[in-house]
């Protein structure tokens, strides 16, 4: 959570004089907040993600770190991903899906099956981590691809001011439908993906499919309508299909509690 709001904090304070035209509702921009504030929160929230993650062990320490260093170099100069859409598409589903899914997966398939040690580390984690592969290869997969959908439909509403801002999002180069059309066929290719994979039996060591399958193709079926119903042009329908993407992107993982 703190890693979270040092990210999502930091972006917003260097995306201020954007944001003043794309979100102008944001604390920032608003004027809500100060920046002294934002800066305050930011710090701490960072010492406090790290000093967190640290305690837990020296692994799930070096992976918070390196969260939190390509959330830094997604908004600060000089690197500055976001001001070209395939660095910035790049980070977000590197992050949101082997970081986060094998990375932490990994850190809590070891905290739950005995603490770390420093001399056979990997070896246990890899042991360990064996009957836990039918699950992570799938999610990590999955929230990849959605995350690669949230790089594009997220800037879809934004394109004034970033091309005011020279920020060359994909709905800025290759225009709104073409975004929104490469998201849109990539996230329904990893619901297929997912029903077809968890369908087979390469994942039957799982007690029972049928809750996961019914409540992945309800997901799968609003994602559709929704994709179907959604007005290119219209601020408000992108932004109400944006939040409600968010909620199937949590809801993938509630499917997964269900196996």
């Amino acid at each position: 959570m703190f890693c979270n709001l040092y990210i999502t904090g930091l972006n917003q304070i260097h995306d201020l004089e954007i944001d003043r035209i794309n979100k102008p509702q944001l604390p920032l921009a608003s004027g809500a907040m100060s920046l002294f504030q934002a800066k305050q929160i930011v710090l701490f929230s960072l010492l406090m993600a790290l000093v967190l993650s640290f305690i837990q062990s020296l692994f799930f320490g070096a992976l918070i770190s390196l969260i939190c260093l390509l959330g830094w170099a997604y908004s600060a100069p000089p690197i500055r991903f976001k001001r070209h859409h395939v660095w910035a598409a790049s980070a977000i589903a590197v992050v949101r899906g082997p970081l986060v899914n094998i990375g932490i997966g990994l850190h809590l398939i070891e905290k739950s099956q005995g603490y770390y040690t420093h001399l056979n580390f990997w070896e246990n984690l890899l042991l360990k981590s064996v009957p836990h592969w039918n699950w992570l290869i799938p999610i990590s997969i999955f929230v990849t691809a959605f995350s690669l959908g949230i790089a594009w439909f997220k800037d879809l509403p934004d394109t004034e001011g970033d091309q005011q801002h020279h920020i060359k999002t994909l709905a800025v180069t290759a225009g709104k439908q073409r975004a929104f059309y490469s998201g849109f066929i990539l996230v329904g290719l990893a619901y297929v993906f997912l029903l077809i994979y968890v369908g087979s039996a390469v994942i039957k060591p799982f007690a029972s499919l049928q809750p996961f399958i019914y409540l992945t193709a309800l997901f799968f079926a609003v994602f559709l309508w929704m994709g179907f119903r959604i007005k290119l042009n219209d601020k408000l329908s992108l932004k109400w299909f944006y939040k409600v993407y968010w909620v199937l992107f949590f809801g993938g993982y509630l499917s997964f509690v269900l196996l």
